[in-house]
């Protein structure tokens, strides 16, 4: 009989390379699978208590009671401060010029330009580039110019004339700028009287809203918001608080 030789086998090691070590031949998203219920496995549960096993959450708690009546005259005195103070924030200026009549006129105005007082009239230095850059905007020659210093707001007027079938149609043409810039706010045309009053009201309006937004400028004068004409055949236009009521 032949001599058999018997070796002791070899104790197999526990396999260290994670769950899917022998599972290489899975497609891909098994494997993403098995590894994801051995990684939940591995979690400790977390601690849940009450019914249902919910998590416990801490809940706010407000407890209220009635003011007493020294809170009630607190509250009281603070509305009718804050209320005093609520209508002078809209139409009076915080930082004031000294020299501005009863030293309470603004000190800056739009784009943060200052403004100065010279016996009493303010001289808006937003209103500075009208004349500084009239000669680079286009449009602005052998025209009518109405401005707003106070703004820095100002339109040019001139007439267009139009041949169109067979007709020869006039109307005004309207070129707006603000402040430093080069190009123009709008350019219309408009056909009409009526049109061309409407456009600018409209205009001075907006600007003074839209520069209400963008800045602080409380306490301006109201008289100081209008359109002054350099021609003494067209009227100024003044900032019309009426503007949109529908009986206009």
């Amino acid at each position: 009989m032949d001599n058999i030789l018997t070796f002791p086998k070899k104790q197999q090691q526990p396999d260290k390379r994670g769950p899917t070590a022998d599972k290489e031949a899975l497609p891909a998203g098994v494997r993403q699978r098995i590894l994801a219920e051995h990684v939940r496995q591995q979690t400790p549960a977390q601690s849940t208590s009450g019914k249902g096993g919910k998590r416990n959450k801490q809940e706010a708690v407000t407890v209220t009671r009635p003011f007493t009546q020294e809170e009630k005259q607190q509250v009281q005195h603070m509305n009718k401060r804050v209320a005093e103070a609520y209508h002078s924030l809209a139409s009076d200026a915080i930082l004031v010029h000294r020299d501005s009549p009863g030293q309470a006129g603004p000190a800056l105005g739009p784009y943060k330009m200052e403004i100065h007082y010279r016996e009493g009239k303010a001289i808006h230095t937003a209103g500075k580039y009208i004349d500084k850059l009239r000669s680079l905007r286009k449009l602005t020659h052998n025209a009518i110019e109405l401005r707003c210093d106070a703004l820095g707001h100002v339109i040019y007027l001139s007439g267009i004339s139009q041949i169109k079938n067979g007709k020869h149609i006039s109307g005004v043409r309207l070129v707006a700028y603000d402040f430093d810039n080069i190009e123009p706010t709008f350019h219309e045309v408009e056909f009409s009287p009526e049109a061309v009053a409407a456009r600018l009201l409209g205009s001075l309006a907006a600007t003074y809203n839209k520069l209400n937004r963008e800045y602080n400028i409380a306490g301006l004068n109201i008289s100081d918001i209008v359109l002054e004409s350099n021609n003494p055949g067209f009227p100024n236009v003044p900032l019309i608080k009426a503007l949109g009521r529908p009986d206009i």
